[in-house]
């Protein structure tokens, strides 16, 4: 089994779309992946809370089958984000100067891959 997580710094939907489904095609085949949304891509969580112009359906099953390791604290601060990502119950992370640690998902043995 392999573990992979995704760091995902952009905030361009078709990009996030493309990630949401590896993280889930990973998964059925039983592998571990995480997604960690970082940086401008914490704008994107405007367009999954039910009120954004696309649907939430893909973001919805992703987070379902726990496939949202974290969102980042200062960066979700920033693109006021934050109640967002707490009203959907996503883990908030912030321990590397309010970013979420890439080293600490090494050293659980994941492979990082950066979108």
């Amino acid at each position: 089994m392999k573990k992979t997580v995704f760091f995902v710094f952009r905030k361009d939907l078709g990009t996030f779309v493309h990630v949401m489904h590896n993280a889930i095609d990973m998964k059925k085949r039983g592998h571990e992946a995480l997604i960690v949304i970082e940086d401008k891509a914490t704008a994107l969580l405007y367009e999954f809370d039910g009120k954004g112009r696309f649907s939430s359906d893909l973001f919805a099953e992703t987070v379902r089958m726990g496939l949202i390791g974290s969102v980042c604290r200062s960066c979700a601060l920033k693109t006021e984000t934050l109640k967002i990502a707490e009203e959907m119950n996503l883990k908030i992370e912030g321990d590397m100067n309010g970013h979420p640690s890439m080293l600490n998902y090494i050293e659980k043995g994941f492979e990082v891959i950066v979108v």
